[in-house]
Protein backbone atom coordinates (compact mmCIF):
# COMPACT_ATOMS: atom_id res chain seq x y z
CA UNK A 1 0.00 0.00 0.00
CA UNK A 2 2.86 2.38 0.79
CA UNK A 3 4.37 1.62 -2.64
CA UNK A 4 1.18 2.73 -4.39
CA UNK A 5 1.06 6.01 -2.47
CA UNK A 6 4.77 6.59 -3.10
CA UNK A 7 4.25 6.00 -6.83
CA UNK A 8 1.27 8.35 -6.94
CA UNK A 9 3.23 11.00 -5.04
CA UNK A 10 6.23 10.75 -7.37
CA UNK A 11 3.99 10.94 -10.43
CA UNK A 12 2.17 13.99 -9.08
CA UNK A 13 5.45 15.73 -8.21
CA UNK A 14 6.75 15.02 -11.71
CA UNK A 15 3.54 16.35 -13.24
CA UNK A 16 3.64 19.53 -11.16
CA UNK A 17 7.29 20.14 -12.01
CA UNK A 18 6.42 19.81 -15.71
CA UNK A 19 3.56 22.28 -15.30
CA UNK A 20 5.89 24.75 -13.56
CA UNK A 21 8.46 24.40 -16.36
CA UNK A 22 5.74 24.94 -18.96
CA UNK A 23 4.57 28.12 -17.23
CA UNK A 24 8.16 29.43 -17.12
CA UNK A 25 8.59 28.72 -20.83
CA UNK A 26 5.29 30.42 -21.64
CA UNK A 27 6.32 33.49 -19.64
CA UNK A 28 9.69 33.58 -21.41
CA UNK A 29 7.96 33.23 -24.79
CA UNK A 30 5.64 36.16 -24.04
CA UNK A 31 8.66 38.26 -23.01
CA UNK A 32 10.50 37.41 -26.23
CA UNK A 33 7.40 38.14 -28.33
CA UNK A 34 7.11 41.54 -26.64
CA UNK A 35 10.77 42.28 -27.35
CA UNK A 36 10.33 41.21 -30.97
CA UNK A 37 7.27 43.46 -31.34
CA UNK A 38 9.20 46.40 -29.85
CA UNK A 39 12.13 45.73 -32.19
CA UNK A 40 9.88 45.73 -35.27
CA UNK A 41 8.28 48.99 -34.11
CA UNK A 42 11.71 50.55 -33.70
CA UNK A 43 12.81 49.34 -37.15
CA UNK A 44 9.63 50.83 -38.61
CA UNK A 45 10.36 54.19 -36.96
CA UNK A 46 13.93 54.17 -38.30
CA UNK A 47 12.70 53.38 -41.81
CA UNK A 48 10.19 56.21 -41.61
CA UNK A 49 12.91 58.63 -40.43
CA UNK A 50 15.22 57.55 -43.26
CA UNK A 51 12.47 58.11 -45.83
CA UNK A 52 11.80 61.59 -44.41
CA UNK A 53 15.53 62.42 -44.45
CA UNK A 54 15.90 61.22 -48.04
CA UNK A 55 12.87 63.23 -49.08
CA UNK A 56 14.24 66.34 -47.35
CA UNK A 57 17.68 65.91 -48.92
CA UNK A 58 16.39 65.45 -52.48
CA UNK A 59 17.26 68.35 -54.77
CA UNK A 60 14.20 69.91 -56.28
Amino acid sequence: MIGIWATITVLLLGFFSLVIQLKKIQRQQRYLETQQYDMWNQIGRYEKELKLQKAANKPE
